[in-house]
C-alpha cells in the first residue's frame, strides 16, 4: 500500500457563485523586512511574552550561520536566526502558470471570443510532481486552436450547468504533437452569475494542473533533512524556522516532531518552529529544542 500522499490546489481555481476576495498577504517582500515581521510575531505570542524581548532590528552581519536578527531581552542581546520551512515549488509554479494562462486567453481571444464565459482546465503528466510544465509558442498556438474550436461546438454550446456534474464539462481531443505532455483538456463554461479566480481576461480562464502542490511524509522528511543540513550548525542563539499554511495546513504537529527529531542535537540553545496561518490570523509555535 502506498504511503498517504495530500494534493493542495489553488482556491482561485474554483468556480463558485461568490467572490472570492483576496486576503493580503502580510508578509513583507523584502528579506530583512520579512526577517524582523516574523520575530515580532514571535515576540507577541502568549508562550513567548516572558521572554520580553525588545528592540528587534536586523543584523549587520548575517553570513556562514550568524543571526540574522537581534533583539534585547532582560539587558542582553539575543540573536535569531529566521528560516522559512516551504516547498520551492509553490511561488514559481504559482509565477509560470499565470504567464501560461494570460498567453493562452490572449491566444484564443486572437481567434474569436466565445459564446459563453469559460475555464480551460489543463492536465500534464507534471501534474502531482512539483514540476513546471513548459510550453512554447507553437504549443500554445496548437492549444488555443483546440480550445477555440471546442468552444464554437455544438457540443459546448448544449452543455447544461444545471446538468449532471459529469456532464457540465467537454473534454477535448489533445493535439498530437503535445500528446507526450498534455494528458488532458477540458473546457467548462461559467454560468451567470458564478465566478472564478483564475487567471485569464474577457471570458476565457485558465488552469493548470502542475500548479497543485504534492506533499507525502517521505517528502516532508527530505524537506525536513535538507533544511537540517543547511541549519543544524547556527551559530545564533535561537534558531526561529517558520512555514506559512499555503502547503502545511493541517501538518504542524507532524512537522514538528520530525524537526524536533532532526535538530535535537542542532547547535542552537533554543530552536522555535512557528506556523502561519495568515488566512485566518492565527500562529501556533513549537519549543524544539528547550
Amino acid at each position: 500500500m502506498g504511503e498517504r500522499v495530500r494534493i493542495s490546489i489553488p482556491l482561485r481555481s474554483l468556480i463558485g457563485n461568490v467572490r472570492r476576495e483576496r486576503v493580503p498577504s502580510p508578509f513583507p517582500r523584502e528579506k530583512k523586512q520579512l526577517e524582523q515581521y516574523v520575530v515580532r510575531e514571535f515576540a507577541r505570542l502568549p508562550e513567548i511574552e516572558s521572554m520580553a524581548l525588545s528592540g528587534i532590528r536586523s543584523s549587520d552581519d548575517d553570513a556562514s550561520g550568524k543571526p540574522d536578527v537581534h533583539a534585547e531581552r532582560g539587558g542582553e542581546t539575543v540573536g535569531f536566526q529566521v528560516t522559512e520551512l516551504k516547498i520551492e515549488h509553490r511561488p514559481e509554479s504559482a509565477h509560470v502558470a499565470e504567464t501560461i494562462a494570460q498567453r493562452l486567453a490572449d491566444a484564443v481571444l486572437q481567434r474569436g471570443k466565445p459564446p459563453k464565459p469559460v475555464v480551460v482546465t489543463i492536465h500534464s503528466s507534471r501534474d502531482h510532481l512539483n514540476k513546471l510544465l513548459k510550453l512554447s509558442k507553437r504549443d500554445i498556438a496548437n492549444l488555443a486552436d483546440a480550445i477555440s474550436q471546442g468552444c464554437s461546438s455544438q457540443e459546448f454550446t448544449r452543455i447544461d450547468p444545471a446538468g449532471p456534474l459529469r456532464s457540465r464539462h467537454l473534454s477535448l481531443p489533445v493535439p498530437p504533437v503535445l500528446q507526450n505532455t498534455v494528458t488532458q483538456v477540458i473546457i467548462t463554461p461559467i454560468p451567470a452569475p458564478s465566478w472564478t479566480g483564475a487567471p485569464g481576461r474577457d471570458g476565457v480562464f485558465v488552469n493548470l494542473g502542475f500548479e497543485s502542490v504534492t506533499v507525502s511524509p517521505s517528502g516532508l522528511k527530505d524537506l525536513v533533512q535538507s533544511l537540517s543540513h543547511k541549519k543544524k550548525h547556527s551559530k545564533a542563539d535561537i534558531l526561529l524556522i517558520w512555514c506559512r499554511d499555503q502547503d502545511f495546513f493541517g501538518m504542524e504537529e507532524e512537522l514538528a516532531n520530525l524537526l524536533a527529531n532532526e535538530f535535537a542535537d542542532s547547535d542552537p540553545h533554543r530552536v522555535y518552529f512557528l506556523a502561519f496561518r495568515y488566512a485566518t490570523q492565527q500562529r501556533k509555535v513549537f519549543q524544539l529544542k528547550p
